[in-house]
């Protein structure tokens, strides 16, 4: 089908600066490593969230289904956003349909969510989260300055890219949506297929 993205980073708009700090960092740091992979699939990440009365779009759908992979930004509010939960549940769909079509020669070790864990407790993970194998970020803080210094973040971004790659090799001449008419779950469909961590509480009022 053509990927445009050789990911998606999905992420809350929040208050505070360390959520969007970290999302560029993110960014920037993917960007210069999957250049030495990818010739035309740069990052995906939606600036527009940042500003307050971010509506999602029906752009960032084609984006998703146009992506080898999601990065998913968690701290324990991204599950109040519904925005970010049609983002996941959206993926999650791409990547049933992909393994599906892929059928035994899918290398099930391969992910296409790849959640980035900055703030929360891992015992609380909503259980769609909580069921993949996750990367610890939560030492990151507003004081890093810069994370591509940092050895233990700059290995991890690297071993991620590599699996995105081997990912890529794998899924690049399936066509498995029509980008175009591509739809992310609904908001009702979102309240009957998450199930948030008990501690959070519920987001859709009764």
């Amino acid at each position: 089908m053509g990927f445009e993205w050789a990911c998606f980073i999905s992420y809350p708009h929040v208050a505070g600066d360390m959520v969007k700090g970290f999302a560029e960092q993110l960014y920037h740091a993917l960007e210069n490593e999957i250049g030495a992979y990818f010739d035309h699939q740069p990052v995906f990440i939606d600036k527009l969230r940042l500003k307050p009365g971010f509506e999602w779009e029906r752009e960032l759908a084609k984006a998703l289904c146009k992506s080898v992979c999601m990065i998913v930004v968690y701290v324990p509010t991204y599950q109040d956003k519904v925005y970010c939960l049609r983002e996941f549940l959206a993926m999650e769909s791409i990547v049933n349909k992909r393994r599906k079509m892929l059928g035994q020669n899918y290398p099930g070790s391969h992910r296409m969510i790849i959640p980035f864990l900055l703030r929360g407790d891992p015992n609380d993970l909503p259980p769609k989260i909580k069921t993949i194998q996750y990367c610890d970020f939560t030492k990151f803080t507003t004081a890093t300055s810069d994370m591509t210094k940092l050895t233990e973040f700059t290995e991890a971004i690297k071993s991620i890219v590599e699996e995105i790659y081997k990912v890529y090799e794998e899924i690049k001449n399936l066509d498995v949506e029509d980008c175009d008419s591509f739809e992310a779950p609904s908001e009702k469909e979102v309240k009957q297929l998450w199930t948030i961590s008990p501690k959070r509480g519920n987001i859709f009022p009764k």
